[in-house]
């Protein structure tokens, strides 16, 4: 997880929306609900091994997920926090929301 941290924030601007030498201003930073994590990140922060994050991807139960190339899969970090957020449940006696 720290790793993601790391990799995310080395991508932000600098505070402030301007640049790090105090120069013109650029653009400002994405809100975090934008932010995309690579499959192997996802499946860190959900505590899945990544092939079981690719079965559940295969299958339509897991979060969604954006295709950003022919062969690279990302996930927003928001989407991955509704992806639990809906999966919690109050007792194991607790019917699932996903089941019809």
């Amino acid at each position: 997880m720290k790793s993601t941290l790391r990799n995310t924030a080395a991508t932000l601007p600098a505070p402030g929306g301007g640049s790090a030498r105090g120069g013109h201003a650029t653009a400002e930073a994405p809100p975090l609900q934008t932010l995309v994590v690579t499959e192997a990140e996802a499946a860190r922060i959900l505590r899945l091994s990544p092939r079981s994050l690719q079965r559940l991807r295969l299958d339509g139960g897991g979060p969604p997920f954006c295709r950003l190339s022919e062969r690279r899969i990302g996930y927003v970090l928001a989407d991955l926090t509704m992806w639990l957020s809906a999966r919690t449940a109050a007792s194991t006696s607790s019917p699932r929301k996903d089941a019809a």
